[in-house]
């Protein structure tokens, strides 16, 4: 490739990160209006509209596993899942 080829790529690629990270921002935006002063309990009702159990075990696991955090490390950040 000549340098004003890569010089191009080198550009379009920085558009394109540029272009995805306003467009993360924006979602990011949209979710904190969507969620509102109450993040908890918007959450969990989304999680009952889905038919989960917001305490349950078996979602902490799959989230932790998700996450890459043990039980016990949830329950440090959420509280215990009683």
């Amino acid at each position: 490739m000549t340098r004003k080829k890569t010089r191009k790529l080198v550009v379009a690629i920085g558009i394109f990160k540029l272009i995805k990270a306003a467009m993360l921002v924006a979602v990011a935006v949209g979710m904190l209006h969507l969620i509102g002063k109450d993040p908890e309990s918007t959450v969990a009702r989304w999680l009952g509209d889905l038919g989960l159990d917001a305490r349950s075990g078996s979602l902490r696991a799959v989230l932790g596993k998700l996450g890459g955090l043990s039980i016990g490390q949830l329950e440090e950040i959420g509280g215990p899942s009683t």
